[in-house]
């Protein structure tokens, strides 16, 4: 049985937010994504703080649109091991606070690291290269606290936006 790409991606997202909620996987990559993620919730935590009452303010027809700004602003510049782990991330958390609305971001979350993400991935030395960052930070191409500040500017940016347009509507 062939395994599609997105079904590989989601099997990878989804063992990703068991490890969040404190399920160990029996896969190695897994367990190397899952502590790198965790490294940066640790950076990030003034940024994550804020991503439950961003999501509220967002009005529906622009959650999609705003969801891929923050990842899109993440690799304008170039796509980066701290910026794939951020962005990963990212997805998690938003994923994990959608409640209602679980299904809707990680299709989005999914269709991104499909198109955008995973090929890089692949070109760079693949999901196990994760293993390999996991061990030793020195692989990476930039610090994960510089990648959060870049996403914090955005997020924050994006809630400014939105807090601004609820004030000028009113």
């Amino acid at each position: 049985m062939t395994v599609t790409k997105q079904d590989f991606v989601s099997n990878i997202l989804n063992e990703l937010l068991q490890c969040s909620n404190g399920k160990e996987s029996s896969d190695p990559t897994i367990n190397a994504i899952h502590r790198l993620v965790s490294e940066a919730q640790r950076h990030g935590r003034d940024v994550l703080s804020n991503i439950d009452s961003i999501l509220n303010r967002v009005k529906e027809e622009d959650k999609k649109e705003s969801f891929y700004t923050v990842l899109d602003s993440l690799f304008d510049d170039g796509i980066k091991w701290s910026r794939v782990i951020v962005a990963l991330m990212y997805m998690i958390e938003v994923v994990k606070v959608s409640k209602s609305e679980y299904k809707k971001y990680f299709g989005w979350s999914v269709d991104l690291i499909c198109k955008r993400i995973d090929p890089w991935i692949q070109d760079n030395g693949g999901w196990e290269r994760f293993e390999q960052i996991s061990n030793n930070r020195n692989n990476l191409d930039e610090p994960v606290s510089e990648t959060m500040k870049k996403i914090g500017t955005v997020v924050l940016g994006i809630s400014g936006l939105f807090a601004l347009g609820k004030w000028l509507l009113n």
